[in-house]
């Protein structure tokens, strides 16, 4: 990132927000609890009413009792598609959901180096806790559920270095409040994860694993964090590739050993002490159930930095759209590099896999299925429609199985498959069943030709539309589905 380059960072995104579709946030100036379940009831509130805004909560209280000295958000990862949108750069008025994913893929397959600033030049080493001074509980930690395990929870993104290779790692790990120094980690040591991988590995060395959980970034880190990165690419690289820069600087605990994001809100740094674990959990995970509780790794806390007046950001857990849209990007990169005529790929849920083909011989949805399945344990329904379904419209997809799909034919099931243990459908505690509906047109026979207008007429009024539509009455429609009332 050159010095002439402006900085992107959660304060920018928020400002692109308030100036192009202010009617994507909502600011609650009174004050919130977070410890009493507040943030997430306010979302669930807006939820049932249809509206998923990103909420920013001016004034909120913290684990210790106090006020905050800065504020909240949520549902700023970005939390939709529109956000996503206005966060890089695309035309509201022009962009649709797939030109986000293409927009996305494009910059998560161009990582770029970070530039390492001075400590001077960092915002977030504005105010710096060391020691005993490092509490945690003076954030305004999170209870989200009704029966998420008390007493409170981060949701950061959280920053390892490999102790052999030293590349950085970012993940997504529920981290829950033991003591103002001390927390649980969800790294699982059992998975084949990343951070798994970097745990084990200085278990075996006999060394800790430092740590950074960071809380407060622009939407392109928290989706950089999010996408299932090969092991040969570090990940502030990737988290780069997709902000167009990432400013890095010098940690409190290790200083140039370990490099914290520079423009984020919150750092709290800390060290994992391999073999040493306790309680954590339940937690209202992905699936929108509670994940169980398990023994997870300990983390201590050294040290916490932050900027003036800091944004504490938050995450909607069992909300997907962070996940969704990470995913799709994913998905939509693993399975183009071995099938070129992929159009499409929409992940929902985890668990779905809806992927838009170029068909030309039969077999093929099934190849293209089991790469789906291949991109990670959490898929088990896989979804292969023609290139002429958008498999972001559900009504379209499901228009599709409905049309041009036999169950006995185009419905397969594979057993024994492992999936993953969050999954509450699971009879045994790993292996389980995954689907595939092929429900693109047969070419080895004859198919009914799908109806359409002429191209022609298509054209020319969608062009002179407003000749015969008052522009005002067609604002004035609304956009939604049509089967909701």
């Amino acid at each position: 990132m050159s010095k002439d380059t402006a900085i992107v960072d959660l304060r920018s995104f928020l400002r692109d927000i308030e100036t192009k579709a202010p009617e994507e946030m909502v600011k609650i100036e009174r004050l919130v609890n977070p410890l009493d379940y507040e943030v997430n009831t306010f979302l669930e509130i807006f939820r049932r009413m249809g509206k998923y805004p990103l909420v920013k909560f001016d004034r909120v209280s913290t684990f210790n009792g106090g006020v905050f000295s800065g504020s909240m958000v949520t549902s700023a990862d970005p939390g939709s598609y529109r956000r996503a949108a206005i966060a890089f750069g695309l035309p509201l008025d022009k962009a649709h959901t797939q030109d986000v994913i293409e927009e996305l893929s494009h910059r998560a397959s161009h990582p770029l180096e970070p530039t390492v600033i001075s400590r001077a030049e960092a915002p977030v080493k504005a105010t710096v806790f060391r020691g005993e001074e490092a509490d945690l509980g003076n954030l305004p930690l999170l209870m989200h559920f009704e029966e998420d395990a008390k007493p409170g929870w981060l949701t950061p993104v959280v920053a390892l270095k490999h102790p052999d290779t030293g590349r950085y790692n970012l993940a997504y790990h529920r981290t829950m409040y033991h003591g103002p120094r001390k927390v649980t980690m969800k790294i699982s040591p059992d998975h084949h994860t990343h951070a798994a991988d970097y745990y084990n590995r200085a278990r075996e060395l006999g060394k800790t694993l430092p740590f950074a959980c960071i809380l407060g970034h622009h939407p392109g880190f928290y989706q950089g964090a999010a996408i299932r990165t090969p092991y040969a690419i570090d990940e502030y690289w990737q988290a780069a590739g997709m902000m167009g820069g990432l400013r890095l600087v010098a940690s409190e605990t290790w200083g140039d050993a370990f490099l914290v994001p520079a423009d984020s809100e919150i750092v709290i740094e800390g060290e994992i002490i391999p073999g040493e674990f306790e309680n954590e959990g339940p937690f209202g995970e992905w699936p929108a159930y509670y994940g169980a509780q398990l023994r997870q790794p300990v983390g201590y806390i050294k040290a916490i930095t932050m900027r003036k007046e800091p944004i504490f950001q938050a995450i909607w857990t069992s909300y997907h759209m962070l996940e969704d849209i990470a995913h799709s990007i994913g998905l939509q990169a693993w399975i183009k590099a071995k099938f070129p005529r992929l159009k499409a790929a929409c992940s929902l849920y985890h668990t779905w896999a809806i992927i838009s083909i170029d068909k030309k011989a039969e077999g093929e949805p099934i190849r293209v299925a089991a790469l789906a399945l291949a991109y990670g344990e959490h898929v088990k329904h896989c979804i292969i429609v023609d290139k002429d379904v958008n498999p972001y419209d559900l009504q379209e997809v499901f228009w599709a199985i409905a049309m041009r799909v036999q169950p006995d034919e185009r419905v397969q099931v594979l057993r024994n498959i492992k999936l993953g243990r969050n999954d509450p459908s699971l009879v045994h505690q790993m292996a389980g069943s995954a689907m595939i509906i092929d429900a693109t047109e047969p070419v080895d026979r004859p198919f009914q030709k799908r109806v359409a207008v002429p191209a022609r007429t298509l054209e020319r009024l969608s062009r002179d539309l407003h000749q015969y539509v008052n522009a005002k009455t067609l604002a004035a429609v609304p956009v939604r589905d049509r089967w909701t009332y």
